[in-house]
């Protein structure tokens, strides 16, 4: 039965990070609810790569409603032909083997992260000299953390998906993309976590990003474009997606885009969820979660086909 509206929700759950064990139970009930209404979910530092489930999300946007689609920085797939390739008579033995150690690094990081989390990262970020001392005499932890990082997109199956393509913009990101079919028109989904701190970084993905656009969308494609951009309203990233045709369609606070990091005290703007096609507007949008749930606020964005009205 065709759907007259289009509920997309986007949000960066902060995976292990930031008191994991404290946050878990309260995300996983904030996710259950999203199952239950929308149509494409889409998840920024979500995914263990061999471990299972492979995600918090796990099992909650699964067949037969959602068609999933997980991309994890390293890639499962990378691993097992790496090992079929190097053990090829004892792979099975090796895979299994990895998988045990990922569940006991998941475990370490978890507990690591749980207990000061915090405080590491804001040193890393805040103060970029002992953010590198920290990761030349601490290197382990700062792998596992990057190990932890991926991107996961459920998509509800009555929207015909199709077409799940991994590409890397550049700087060793990731962008996943799907083809929908919403009332008879094509959508081309865009999922996107870009680089943060480094804003040359950001431009020249979301410059990959327009042309990965341009190959893949028709003239008539409705485009959504979401994620955690790690860009400010007034950053040459938001303005080049401005300048591309794109619509950002998250909820508005007294000063222009509600804020939507960090969770406990918002101060900026950094996550979006961007539209460009005629005819679709903007029926609702607010903001997701709270600090208890993750270091970012989600977005919830409901469109809708222009009936004139």
């Amino acid at each position: 039965m065709p759907k007259d509206t289009l509920t997309i929700v986007s949000w960066n759950i902060n995976f292990v990070y930031n008191q994991w064990f404290k946050r878990r139970g309260e995300l996983r009930n904030v996710l259950q609810d999203l199952a239950s209404e929308a149509d494409i979910c889409l998840f920024q530092e979500d995914i263990i790569p061999l471990y299972k489930p492979p995600s918090i999300s796990s099992g909650l946007f699964g067949p037969p409603a959602f068609a999933s689609f997980n991309c994890p920085y390293i890639e499962r797939g990378a691993i097992t032909r790496f090992v079929h390739e190097t053990f090829p008579v004892r792979a099975k033995v090796v895979i299994s083997a990895l998988s045990i150690c990922v569940e006991l690094l998941f475990k370490v990081a978890s507990f690591v992260f749980s207990l000061c989390g915090d405080t590491l990262l804001n040193w890393y970020f805040k103060f970029p000299p002992f953010g590198f001392a920290l990761i030349f005499f601490f290197p382990y932890i700062f792998v596992l953390a990057y190990y932890f990082i991926g991107i996961s997109c459920h998509v509800r199956t009555a929207l015909h998906p199709t077409d799940f393509t991994r590409f890397d913009p550049g700087h060793g990101r990731l962008l996943q993309s799907c083809r929908c079919d919403w009332n008879g028109r094509n959508l081309l989904l865009i999922h996107v976590h870009l680089s943060p701190n480094i804003p040359s970084r950001r431009l020249s993905e979301i410059k990959n990003i327009r042309r990965y656009i341009k190959i893949l969308a028709d003239k008539d494609d409705i485009i959504v474009v979401a994620g955690d951009f790690n860009s400010s309203p007034g950053s040459k990233e938001y303005k080049l997606m401005k300048r591309g045709g794109f619509r950002s369609c998250g909820p508005t606070g007294p000063n222009g885009h509600a804020h939507t990091f960090p969770a406990c005290s918002p101060a900026r703007c950094i996550d979006y969820v961007w539209v460009k096609g005629e005819g679709i507007v903007v029926g609702e949008s607010n903001l997701l979660g709270s600090s208890t749930c993750s270091d970012h606020l989600g977005l919830r964005v409901v469109l809708r086909h222009d009936d004139g009205s």
